[in-house]
This record gives C-alpha cells, structure tokens and sequence, in this order.
C-alpha cells in the first residue's frame, strides 16, 4: 500500500509541513502523529501511519492520538488482537472513560463477524 497518486486538496502542502515539523524535533509525538496521519489520508499508506505512530509512543507512550490512530491502523491491517489491546492501554491512560471502553467490543465485534464469514469457529476467534 502506499506510494500511489496522492490524495491531497493542498498541493501537496501537508507533506512538506508534516516532514518540517519531524526535522524541527525528530522525538515531538505530535508531529510524528502528524507525519503519519498524512501519511494516511493523502498517499493511503498504512504501514506507514503504523510505524510514526509506534514511534510516536517511543517518545510518549501515553500519546492519546497516536493509541487510538495506531488501534484504528491495526484494525484496518485486520490485526485484531493489536486494535484491541492498544484499545485496552487507551482505557488505562483515560481512565475509563466509556466512549474508549466500548471500541474494543467493536473491534472484537467485527473481529468475530470476519472470522464466522470464513467458516471458522467463532469460539477459537474469542480464545
């Protein structure tokens, strides 16, 4: 994925102030979270998006922003039991706050539907 046409209304202009603000501080989460969401939305690119943001918990691992985008990333790969437990941390350093408590039913949700779809056991799905 990746590296195709780019989806930008901008000219382009959200990659250059992405890359500048990575190069002003290589560590800032922000702009690591930044970098990757462009990354995202305007070349499509999800392995990417998944490695800023890993990098941006590097530098901050209680980065609200890049938990929950990295969760999002990994349900989009289909690696669910990563979404779910980025969910899970999201619930710890928000301390329960219901709307990040009820994502990982979601997940696991469509986690069991994908599974049944292809004719496995929903029962090994939820071990």
């Amino acid at each position: 994925m990746g590296g195709g046409p780019s989806r930008s209304s901008f000219g382009g202009l959200e990659e250059q102030y992405a890359e500048r603000a990575v190069k002003a501080d290589r560590y800032d989460p922000a702009a690591l979270v930044n970098k990757a969401n462009v990354a995202l939305a305007v070349r499509g690119d999800v392995e990417k998006a998944r490695e800023l943001y890993r990098e941006a918990l590097l530098s901050d691992a209680s980065c609200v922003e890049a938990i929950y985008n990295l969760a999002l990333v990994y349900k989009r790969l289909r690696r669910y039991d990563d979404a779910i437990q980025c969910f899970a941390k999201l619930n710890v350093v928000l301390r329960n706050d219901p709307q990040v408590a009820a994502a990982p039913t979601t997940v696991v949700g469509r986690f069991v539907y994908t599974s049944c779809k292809r004719g496995e056991g929903l029962r090994a799905e939820l071990k």
